[in-house]
């Protein structure tokens, strides 16, 4: 600690941010040893560790998370800001390529997803993947070609490991939706998306912006009925990816953040520690477990 304060120091940090997301010794103690910068808390899988994650909020000016999660840390007096990972515009956008491929996935087929799949090669939709744990793994600027070449891309949204590792429940709940990066990166390439359920989207797209299922019936109904009508489909594509870059491209929502930043005085107390009335015992006692595996390791 003493040698990131010496660092913050020499080289005039101003800000840092903290990415709590399975990064063990994140906690509101460590955060709070940090001294005379502006600091941000990260978290992109909230939903596993929104628990301990409150409390280590607590410690930072300001958190960026998803848009549900948002609503949980103003709940309390924390302010939160929603800047997707994968929306930079600059580089994400639409090429204007000639669409030859109908459906596209590309990220990680475990069984949930390869069933899907397979039901929708049965009933005749030819689906392009490439992903993690297939062969035809490609580079960032080969996937928003493939976006771009792409009539439509599917998205699904279970989390994949068969368990929500939450603290202090822990594996209670087999699964949770997700906000995926692969709908942002998608709009804005300007290409069609159809979606497996999750309540995010609720909170960013309106009125059929994205269409969502929750089996795979509705999912093919959703494509054959966009693939059958060119019409339909490029309207659809035109309103999804304008709502897409309005809400969701970076030079937007970061600079919303940035603003908020620009504001914080780091001379005075952070007022979200005043949150806290107390540190429960089992976040403290997950915090002592965490730096006494690390000691035996060392």
């Amino acid at each position: 600690i003493k040698e990131i304060n010496n660092l913050i120091r020499e080289k005039g940090i101003e800000v840092v941010i903290f990415d709590v997301d399975y990064q063990k010794f994140m906690n509101l103690f460590f955060i709070n040893k940090i001294k005379n910068v502006k600091k941000i808390m990260m978290s992109w899988d909230n939903y596993e560790r929104k628990n301990f994650n409150m409390l280590t909020a607590s410690s930072c000016h300001v958190v960026m998370t998803d848009p549900i999660s948002i609503m949980k840390y103003k709940e309390i007096g924390i302010p939160a800001y929603f800047v997707p990972l994968e929306s930079d515009g600059s580089f994400y956008k639409n090429l204007k390529l000639k669409k030859d491929i109908d459906v596209l996935f590309f990220g990680k087929i475990n069984q949930d997803r390869k069933n899907y799949v397979s039901f929708l090669e049965e009933n005749g939709i030819k689906i392009k993947i490439v992903g993690n744990n297939v062969k035809n793994t490609v580079s960032d600027e080969e996937l928003v070609n493939l976006i771009c070449k792409s009539k439509i891309v599917i998205n699904f949204t279970k989390t994949t490991w068969g368990k929500i590792m939450n603290f202090p429940e822990k594996n209670v709940f087999q699964r949770a939706y997700q906000l995926k990066g692969r709908v942002v990166q998608t709009g804005l390439c300007g290409t069609a998306c159809i979606s497996e359920y999750d309540p995010h989207h609720g909170l960013i797209y309106k009125n059929g912006e994205l269409s969502q299922f929750k089996n795979k019936e509705q999912c093919l109904e959703m494509l054959k009925n966009l693939l059958d009508n060119p019409e339909k489909l490029s309207n659809y594509s035109e309103k999804f990816s304008y709502i897409t870059r309005k809400y969701c491209e970076d030079e937007k929502t970061f600079g919303d953040l940035y603003n908020y930043i620009e504001k914080i005085d780091i001379s005075k107390l952070n007022q979200n520690f005043n949150i806290l009335r107390r540190v429960p015992y089992w976040y403290m006692r997950i915090c002592a477990k965490q730096v006494l595996l690390r000691d035996l390791r060392l």
